[in-house]
């Protein structure tokens, strides 16, 4: 047998299958915690928000493992001020995912319908997300109202906003978008 051949047996017949069993495992064990978590601390919201994040925390670490993510931060993570907004470039969901390892963030994006609106419901309702529809102008203003009520509330989930606004794959270089700016800073240009 060529060292090829056995290259595709081991990627294909071994590790394929440990991976997605390590997704799936990640994803069946988090669906389960999440309603037992829910129900636990029902009535008290900041441990309730807790053990919601480090579910996150969670997904996220078995998401990388299934990929066999060798993540390394560089640099410490400024500490938590007064009207902090962490930006980052956006090329995939991988990057959502790299953040949520170091620290849950709260994201403002799309509210999407179907199977990916009811995960963003359901997955990230511990993360008090900011979601809107971009065609609804009443929506933007409603944004920009709780951007700047979120970074004043200590409590929160640290902010991350994605400028770009879009997933661009590396393909091609997008320029930032003046929205996100003037949704947090006000009107000014």
């Amino acid at each position: 047998m060529s060292l090829y051949a056995m290259g595709v047996v081991v990627r294909y017949c071994i590790l394929f299958p440990l991976r997605l069993l390590v997704l799936l495992l990640g994803f069946m064990l988090f669906f389960m915690a999440k309603p037992i978590v829910n129900r636990a601390f029902r009535n008290d919201r900041k441990r309730r928000r807790h053990f919601q994040r480090l579910l996150i925390r969670f997904l996220c670490g078995a998401f990388a493992l299934s990929w066999s993510a060798v993540i390394k931060y560089h640099g410490a993570r400024p500490p938590r001020r007064a009207n902090q907004v962490f930006v980052a470039n956006h090329t995939s969901l991988i990057d959502v995912v790299v953040l949520g390892l170091d620290q849950v963030y709260s994201f403002v994006g799309q509210r999407h319908v179907g199977f990916v609106g009811l995960l963003q419901d359901y997955l990230l309702d511990g993360m008090d997300c900011l979601w809107f529809n971009r065609m609804e102008t009443q929506d933007r203003q409603m944004v920009a109202r709780k951007i700047r009520e979120h970074v004043q509330d200590h409590e929160k989930t640290p902010l991350l906003i994605f400028p770009e606004g879009t997933c661009v794959n590396n393909k091609h270089i997008v320029m930032f978008k003046r929205g996100v700016r003037k949704l947090w800073m006000g009107n000014m240009d």
